[in-house]
This record gives structure tokens, C-alpha cells and sequence, in this order.
């Protein structure tokens, strides 16, 4: 088992953990360790990054609003 957003940004987080190789411990303990770890925190931050629009973003839609409004 692995961890898909941890091996695509693990090189640039420089992060090297079992999830990012691969392990074969299925023990929901493990996998909540390693989704609270910093290493999954900040892979799923730039993964995020990657994929959202600037325009999705809830400060955009916030400004968008209020200039809908006057």
C-alpha cells in the first residue's frame, strides 16, 4: 500500500517514508499516523495548489461577490 499524493510530491517535500515506497501494513493506526505525519500534510498542500484555479480559490469568489454587488 502507498500513498499517491505522497509519491508524486515526496522528492520535492523530501520525504521518505513507507507510504512513499510502498508497505504491506494495512493497520488503520498506521494510516492515520501517516495522514496526521507532515510529510502527508504538505504533499497534499501542493498537490492542491497544482490543481486548483486561482479563480476557485474562496478569497476570489469572496471579491467576485462583493463586486457583483456594487
Amino acid at each position: 500500500m502507498s500513498c499517491t499524493v505522497c509519491r508524486q510530491h515526496a522528492r520535492e517535500k523530501n520525504c521518505n517514508n513507507s507510504f512513499v515506497i510502498g508497505n504491506k501494513t494495512m493497520k488503520l493506526e498506521t494510516i492515520r499516523e501517516h495522514e496526521n505525519s507532515k510529510c502527508h500534510i504538505a504533499c497534499t498542500s501542493m498537490s492542491r495548489a497544482q490543481s486548483d484555479s486561482p479563480l476557485v480559490t474562496p478569497t476570489v469568489s469572496a471579491l467576485m461577490a462583493m463586486s457583483e454587488k456594487t
